[in-house]
């Protein structure tokens, strides 16, 4: 894979996954918000309306500016790595990794 094609992935795999995750937080309002929780399997699994307004498990939660400072830093950071992986097959699956965060 050159270069070029490895940049068009990353830019076309990172639009289909954030088109994704809002198509699906749309669904979540639109369909769970309040109303009563959705059971997948009894007693093990159902899906309920819930916002976080910080990072993972509510860090930072109500402080925007760390918020945004930080997913800019580990945005380049991801990028940065993006870039000095090697090219050949045995890192493609790593590179997916990568487009995924």
């Amino acid at each position: 894979m050159n270069k070029k094609f490895k940049w068009i992935y990353l830019v076309v795999g990172t639009i289909i996954l954030t088109v994704l995750d809002q198509i699906t937080k749309m669904w979540a309002v639109a369909t769970l918000k309040d109303k009563p929780a959705i059971v997948l399997i009894k007693d093990v699994l159902e899906l309920r309306y819930l916002e976080n307004r910080g990072a993972a498990f509510g860090i930072l939660q109500g402080r925007a500016i760390p918020l945004l400072i930080f997913t800019f830093a580990l945005a380049c950071m991801i990028i940065y790595v993006y870039h000095k992986v090697p090219e050949g097959r045995k890192f493609i699956l790593f590179q997916i990794c990568l487009i995924f965060l």
